[in-house]
């Protein structure tokens, strides 16, 4: 059987004001700090039954969503300087880590089509802030070139789609963190489950 074949889209090119090797730390990311009862609301949203389970929202229905996440992608944006006109939605959930938890060294794609044809399709940005950081050691964020970022309440990371980055364990506490990816397609689980009935979404993720 001949080898099925997959036909290559040319990348795309992104504006920004920045670099795209780029890596913006910025304390006092936003003011007010997200309330922790809308983050733990939040986090409710993810499908917990299904691992890398992301919620998606286009770019017009963030503010349905959640006025703090609004905030959160408008000042994402301001800092980076994005054109908001080749951002088409967000992926975004929350990370709560404790004692021995933490992510190996990933970059931020569409793993449901990597698995399938090997080909990397990453995201625009990717960007996180530190949402709660109680009695907490380790869990620094870390880059493969050794930028370490060490957590802090309403601390934001902000860097570019395929830039390699992980979470060093925590020893002790609990991290509490906001992640919200820019997308300038819909990732291909999200686009899958929109398509099929209701009934059937569930067990469909882009882990």
């Amino acid at each position: 059987m001949a080898a099925e074949k997959h036909v290559e889209e040319p990348v795309k090119t992104f504006t920004s004001k920045l670099p795209a090797t780029a890596v913006v730390i910025m304390d006092d990311f936003l003011s007010p700090p997200i309330p922790e009862d809308e983050i733990d609301r939040i986090d409710k949203m993810k499908d917990n039954t299904v691992a890398g389970k992301y919620n998606w929202a286009f770019k017009s229905d963030i503010p349905k969503v959640s006025s703090h996440l609004h905030r959160f992608y408008k000042r994402a944006v301001e800092v980076m300087g994005l054109d908001e006109d080749q951002i088409l939605g967000i992926e975004f959930w929350i990370n709560t880590f404790g004692p021995g938890d933490g992510i190996h060294m990933h970059s931020d794609l569409d793993e449901t089509l990597y698995r399938r044809t090997r080909r990397m399709e990453c995201a625009i940005a990717g960007t996180m802030c530190f949402a709660a950081t109680h009695d907490l050691k380790g869990g620094s964020f870390v880059f493969e070139d050794g930028v370490t970022v060490r957590p802090r309440k309403n601390r934001g990371v902000l860097f570019f789609g395929g830039t390699r980055h992980g979470v060093e364990p925590v020893t002790h506490g609990v991290r509490k963190a906001v992640l919200v990816a820019f997308w300038h397609r819909m990732p291909t689980a999200h686009r899958e489950a929109a398509a099929q009935p209701n009934d059937d979404r569930k067990g469909t993720a882009n882990e």
